[in-house]
């Protein structure tokens, strides 16, 4: 327990770290499962060069997204020596269904809750600097896919958010339709330039597609920025198992 404490209260070398992550390289059966970090959708990194949305505000976002994903990093690497521990498991019949298959289960299952907490913190962390009004979509599981892990959003989600800033648009639509005639001349005029700007809530273009985006660049692992801040190319921590 001693060597355990001092772990715990002890940072590793980037040296160390690297030779460690390195360690174990598991061979998960389904390939075309990517071991990473989710990365930022691409609709919505170009809805980050909107100049509405600059200043001080999103320099702070972009230092939290830095932090976020640098820390999402570290644990990511944590399920590389578990996976592989329980692909060994697999393959012996002694230990399938043991105590020690199920521990080992049961830090996947805890490392899986840790790494989510950190993705959703991201999201939200974007979302109230880009379009505050949908942060509580994020909290409805059904908007989001698995097989959509790989990106920060998702297509599901973002469709939803559009769909939702579409129907908004149309009810305002309606809501000045209906005004007194004496408002309604003053109120057609700012609905038709609303329709045409498409996103009304907080903004975006037609078509479901966002318009502006965040900077593009890319992270390394330690969360220092290669170019600029936000970037949708594969980050050198990921690969495929």
């Amino acid at each position: 327990m001693r060597e355990f404490k001092s772990w715990m209260t002890s940072s590793l070398k980037p040296t160390e770290a690297k030779q460690l992550r390195e360690s174990f390289s598991p061979n998960v059966i389904n390939s075309s499962f990517e071991l990473k970090c989710p990365q930022l959708d691409s609709s919505m990194a170009r809805r980050f060069k909107d100049p509405n949305i600059k200043g001080p505000e999103l320099s702070k976002a972009e230092a939290n997204e830095k932090s976020l994903r640098a820390e999402q990093y570290k644990v990511l690497d944590v399920a590389r020596p578990l996976l592989f521990l329980r692909e060994k498991m697999s393959e012996k019949e002694e230990f399938r269904g043991s105590l020690m298959a199920n521990a080992v289960d049961t830090a996947l299952r805890l490392w899986g809750h840790t790494f989510h907490g950190i993705t959703a913190s991201r999201r939200e962390n974007l979302l109230k600097i880009s379009d505050p009004k949908f942060v509580s979509l994020l909290s409805e599981p059904n908007r989001f896919k698995t097989s959509q892990c790989g990106s920060l959003f998702g297509r599901t989600f973002i469709k939803g958010m559009v769909k939702e800033a579409r129907d908004d648009q149309q009810l305002r639509i309606i809501s000045h339709g209906s005004a007194p005639s004496s408002s309604r001349e003053h109120g057609n005029g700012s609905s038709a330039r609303g329709a045409s700007n498409g996103f009304q809530r907080n903004g975006s273009s037609r078509g479901g597609h966002y318009g502006g985006s965040f900077n593009n660049g890319a992270y390394n692992r330690g969360g220092a920025a290669r170019n600029n801040s936000f970037s949708n190319n594969r980050s050198p921590g990921s690969y495929r198992v």
